[in-house]
């Protein structure tokens, strides 16, 4: 079965899915909507299969139900006819090899969470962002206030602009948050706007170059020009390291076969 009537079998199973979890929640229609802000009759449509589903629905009732999104939406599994898939899960990363051969070198398809904070650590030691990362959703990058002196969060704020999977992102920043406030007026917040930060995958022969490309005020772009190395330096020492392990692993299970 090709991908398409996949994804189409999943999305049709959405409605029932929400009818039943609102139901085992013992919630009604009502509220539901005062919960979620949504209305009712956009609550029935989408539970009778007459409304399609999209994130800026589905993320407030699942919130409100207190239920795990995969509940609701169940990616489907397709099959690379290239190579059998046979991932491993390690510290919340996905490992994936792609090679056919047990010698080496071996190449791993390695998916870490994006709110790892190892790496961004270097950026803040609370640093996680929230957001989805569709092309013109908002997306905003948060962490503890680094003097401590406020007890919000700190950060930047922006709309994704373009966003191919596993190829290119594209940020365009709209100002900064400071104690947990929006900020577009300050000095700092308007040397922000309108900056640009790109993050390019390139793989070639096995091997993934990340390429950061930032386009700011001189302000922040030293400060970014200081970070970034580190951060993916980091990034980098991390995915090599799961990468031994998985391969590690697969030896082990080869040994044992």
């Amino acid at each position: 079965m090709s991908a398409t009537p996949r994804i189409a079998e999943e999305l049709g199973q959405i409605a029932a899915r929400l009818r039943r979890a609102r139901e085992k929640k013992n919630v009604t229609l009502a509220e539901l909507a005062a919960a979620t802000g949504i209305s009712k009759s956009t609550l029935s449509r989408l539970e009778s299969g007459q409304r399609k589903p999209n994130l800026e629905l589905l993320l407030p009732i699942v919130a409100a139900l207190a239920v795990p999104f995969e509940e609701i939406v169940s990616p489907p599994r397709v099959q690379d006819p290239r190579v059998p898939q046979k991932p491993t899960r390690a510290d919340g990363r996905t490992l994936t090899p792609l090679s056919q051969h047990q010698g080496e070198p071996q190449a791993f398809k390695i998916v870490i969470p994006a709110t790892d904070r190892q790496w961004t650590s270097v950026f803040n030691p609370n640093s996680y962002f929230e957001g989805d990362w569709l092309p013109g959703s908002e997306i905003r990058f948060l962490g503890s206030n680094p003097d401590g002196a406020l007890g919000g969060l700190t950060g930047m704020f922006g709309v994704i602009t373009e966003n191919r999977p596993y190829e290119f992102v594209l940020i365009e920043y709209q100002g900064q948050i400071v104690n947990d406030v929006d900020d577009t007026t300050s000095r700092e917040a308007r040397q922000l706007i309108g900056a640009r930060e790109s993050y390019s995958l390139d793989e070639v022969d096995d091997f993934t170059t990340v390429t950061v490309v930032v386009d700011t005020a001189d302000t922040y772009a030293e400060l970014f020009g200081e970070l970034w190395p580190q951060g993916l330096a980091k990034l980098k020492e991390l995915a090599e390291a799961k990468a031994a392990e998985a391969a590690s692993a697969t030896d082990s299970h080869s040994d044992h076969a």
